[in-house]
């Protein structure tokens, strides 16, 4: 029983670490998507960021990958956290 919680924990695991390197790109996104917006004023360091359709879309899409990411991995966490405290 217990090398199943095991295996289960290091599955969870695993599952966060993948969410987490696909999140990446979603706050590279949003973190342009915003420098576009708020930082830019016309002068930024990539031209695509000087237009404000692309930035504001930069924006919703790296906001819905971290949403994304946030909503899957809440429920792995607690998982995690339930089996932990099985264990003691």
């Amino acid at each position: 029983m217990l090398e199943n919680k095991e295996d289960e924990i290091q599955r969870i695991e695993k599952r966060i670490i993948v969410i987490s390197i696909l999140e990446t790109p979603g706050a590279i996104l949003l973190g342009l998507g915003l420098y576009g917006l708020f930082g830019a004023d016309g002068d930024a360091f990539i031209e695509i960021l000087n237009y404000r359709e692309i930035a504001f879309a930069a924006t919703i899409v790296g906001g819905a990958i971290m949403l994304w990411s946030i909503i899957a991995i809440i429920p792995l966490l607690k998982r995690k956290a339930q089996l932990a405290q099985q264990d003691n």
